[in-house]
């Protein structure tokens, strides 16, 4: 009989899939304003949603620019190998800032337009 520990056999199945189409809003639930009168809103959508639209502001230690720590293949690796053996649980939830009163404008109504316009 074979162990987990010394056989890792990785098995990928195509689908057929259809394109994504990003929705060009979300539905949101308003909370509590910050101390600073920033609504939050949460709210569910598909990850493929915010690839196009946003970007991830990586800290630049030159510059001193940023926050997101950039990702290192032995921790996405190591990561990648807990999740195939099924020992770790990770969160599913994002925190996504609004940064301008723009950005802020496009919430109206219950939805969140991604493309950030305002109704």
């Amino acid at each position: 009989m074979f162990d987990v520990d010394e056989i890792e056999v990785d098995v990928m199945i195509e689908v057929e899939q259809e394109p994504f189409t990003p929705p060009a809003a979300v539905p949101v639930i308003h909370g509590a304003n910050l101390r600073s009168g920033t609504p939050l809103v949460m709210g569910m959508m598909p990850f493929g949603a915010l690839l196009p639209l946003y970007e991830i502001p990586h800290y630049n230690y030159t510059t001193k620019e940023g926050y997101q720590r950039l990702p290192q293949m032995s921790r996405v690796s190591q990561f990648a190998s807990e999740i195939r053996r099924g020992r770790v649980d990770f969160p599913t939830a994002v925190l996504l800032n609004l940064r301008s009163s723009t950005a802020a404008k496009a919430v109206a109504d219950g939805m969140l337009r991604l493309d950030g316009s305002s109704p």
